[in-house]
């Protein structure tokens, strides 16, 4: 299974739909690739994750919220969408209060695919403490 999943993650432009045909023994796949050096490779076996959509996906999702590299974290953002049997809303959370702009940013456009008031108290408060004005002015924009 392992070398299965690599190969699907390989390609240029991976067939995600496939995680779906996967289950919970591919987590420790999934963990492994997310901790080795290729960072691409990581990014994308959390996508795996998020398009698996089984509560053990959840283990890679909050491994890669805190992962040292930005692109990780933005792929953990944006892998919640697909993710829709886990409490996303958690994980999107945590990821509001990270270090970078860039991470944060996408959390904000992920939340916004939530239904209504999902983390509206939170982004509220967050508005206000926000240092980067693109992000700040896309929560004004975006959280009304």
């Amino acid at each position: 299974m392992k070398n299965e999943i690599i190969k699907i993650l390989s390609a240029v432009e991976p067939q995600y739909q496939q995680a779906q045909e996967y289950n919970k023994t591919a987590i420790p796949t999934l963990l492994q690739l997310l901790k080795g050096a290729d960072t691409t490779m990581a990014a994308k076996a959390v996508y795996f994750a998020g398009y698996m959509n089984i509560p053990e996906s959840l283990t890679v999702l909050k491994a890669a919220a805190k992962h040292p590299e930005i692109t990780v974290r933005i792929a953990c953002a944006g892998a919640v969408q697909f993710a829709t049997q886990l409490n996303g809303a958690l994980l999107l959370k945590q990821l509001l209060q990270d270090t970078q702009a860039n991470v944060r940013m996408v959390t904000l456009k992920m939340i916004r695919k939530l239904p209504a008031n999902t983390l509206k108290a939170d982004i509220d408060k967050l508005k206000a403490a926000e240092k980067d004005e693109n992000v700040k002015a896309y929560m004004v924009r975006s959280f009304q």
